[in-house]
């Protein structure tokens, strides 16, 4: 006899699309959790970076700089965090010997470096060099709390400007005449990705505090 052929039972179909389905939901939220994990990972390394490119470039430009010509402005948001500005003397070309002192070998300050963060949430941290106007300084940046603007190319007089990063969340500045330094603390507020079927996001934020001494101070504190 010829051996009875025999289909799928209407059951054990809508099982094996059952177990199928279920598959496909475990394999997409797999899928969804490592992209979500990546872009976290991602996000936080990019904040990582931000990080430390702005404390190399501010503990550069505070340790070529004199304290007697820097300034400063707190700016308190309704959060108690910080929004703060500080102003550094500099030059146009350090490699110039037309900058310096022909008796002394100390900088002629001729620029201002600015660092501030702006007020909207997050903030953005802003590095500026401010033409000091052709002359010598004779004193820190006056118009430094009218010059740091939400919107930084409405500034006046700036050669170079440059965002550092999109994710302040704090900026704390901190001038010690006691003993010639200045204090920064910085936070920096990383988001990642929102999680599958939810509203919730990874909020991690990265906090420094750090300590500087110009090197060109004059007289020396």
């Amino acid at each position: 006899m010829r051996p009875e052929r025999r289909g799928f039972t209407l059951i054990e179909t809508l099982i094996t699309l059952a177990v199928f389905s279920l598959l496909l939901v475990l394999i997409f939220g797999t899928f969804s959790m490592s992209t979500s994990i990546f872009q976290d990972t991602d996000v936080r390394q990019s904040t990582e970076i931000q990080m430390k490119s702005i404390k190399l470039l501010l503990q550069r430009d505070v340790e070529l700089s004199d304290f007697w010509f820097m300034n400063s402005v707190s700016r308190v948001q309704g959060d108690s965090t910080y929004r703060d500005a500080l102003s550094i003397s500099t030059l146009g070309d350090w490699d110039n010997a037309a900058e310096f002192d022909a008796t002394t070998g100390r900088p002629t300050w001729s620029r201002y470096v600015v660092w501030y963060a702006t007020q909207e949430t997050p903030g953005r941290m802003i590095r500026q060099v401010v033409d000091g106007g052709g002359a010598a300084l004779t004193g820190p940046y006056a118009d430094l709390s009218i010059n740091i603007n939400e919107t930084p190319g409405s500034n006046a007089n700036v050669l170079y400007s440059r965002t550092l990063s999109d994710r302040v969340k704090d900026f704390r500045v901190d001038t010690r005449l006691q003993n010639g330094t200045v204090e920064v603390k910085l936070r920096l507020e990383s988001r990642g990705a929102g999680r599958p079927n939810s509203m919730q996001r990874t909020v991690d934020n990265l906090e420094l505090t750090l300590t500087f001494r110009p090197r060109n101070t004059w007289p020396q504190i």
